[in-house]
């Protein structure tokens, strides 16, 4: 039952942190030449263009991009295999 209060605890906590828009002070970080990356496999349920915007969201401007990618959330891509076209709007999502 503690595990489920827990559980159930965290859950709101993190729908809520979805909910609003952090402001990030990254100038500390910037000051000592950290650079903090999200990698494609955290967001692995969603297509890459949502898992790119939800990074974004979070304030992190840097994004790995694992081996495989999903472009509408169920069927996955090597990324050795994508064609040139899909790669190319990969890296100007995340460009941008």
């Amino acid at each position: 039952m503690k595990k489920l209060s827990l559980f159930a605890i965290g859950a709101l906590l993190c729908s809520g942190a979805w909910a609003q828009t952090p402001a990030v002070d990254t100038s500390s970080a910037d000051k000592l030449g950290w650079q903090l990356a999200v990698h494609s496999y955290t967001f692995q349920k969603f297509p890459i263009f949502e898992a790119i915007d939800r990074t974004a969201a979070l304030g992190i401007k840097y994004m790995s991009v694992s081996g495989t990618v999903s472009f509408d959330g169920t069927n996955k891509v090597s990324t050795v295999n994508l064609s040139e076209k899909n790669r190319e709007a990969i890296e100007q999502k995340l460009k941008a």
